[in-house]
């Protein structure tokens, strides 16, 4: 019950500030926005976020190439298995008594 009163607070907040904004028109957004920049660049959280989206993409590079090792190995494995699995087949059809009557192997 208290989820649904904190989403109800929460849409009716979004709702009340959507139409306070859209009143108050594009250039009061401009002022709100270039303040908001300008705050951004002063506290220097352009550059973190730079910083943290190369660590990120460092990150994201490395998980990719261990995926596709580990990939590559199950794959490998796989196909010894089944390489495996074949050979022993064949070897017990050679192996096997040919029927009566029926001279080629």
């Amino acid at each position: 019950m208290m989820r649904l009163r904190t989403l109800i607070a929460l849409g009716a907040g979004f709702a009340a500030g959507y139409v306070t904004g859209a009143a108050a028109g594009r250039p009061a957004y401009e002022r709100i926005r270039a303040r908001t920049s300008s705050l951004a660049s002063d506290l220097g959280l352009k550059d973190a976020a730079d910083r943290i989206q190369e660590s990120g993409e460092g990150v994201a590079k490395a998980s990719a190439d261990l995926a596709t090792s580990a990939t590559r190995d199950v794959v490998d494995t796989a196909a010894d298995k089944v390489e495996q699995q074949l050979l022993d087949a064949q070897t017990r059809i050679q192996r096997a008594p040919s029927p009566a009557g029926n001279s080629h192997v």
